[in-house]
């Protein structure tokens, strides 16, 4: 059976956008702002996945130790 192979073309990636120097008053507000907010997503999230591995582990572990205990019963 043969294959028939696609070859994949990319386009042209887009011009990297370089941020300017000079920032109004306003757009450094927004952009301190914009920093604080993903600062604080990514610790809420940093916190919830630390908060959710030990969880997830003690689950598992309960769930195998229940699984290995009902098959040895037999």
């Amino acid at each position: 059976m043969e294959h028939a192979y696609s070859i994949i073309q990319f386009r042209e990636p887009l011009n990297v956008w370089r941020p300017s120097e000079n920032h109004t008053e306003q757009e450094a507000i927004e952009i301190n702002i914009i920093k604080l907010l993903l600062r604080s997503y990514y610790n809420i999230v940093r916190k919830n996945i630390k908060d959710y591995v030990p969880k997830a582990i003690m689950y598992f572990l309960v769930i195998m130790t229940s699984l290995h205990l009902f098959i040895c019963s037999f």
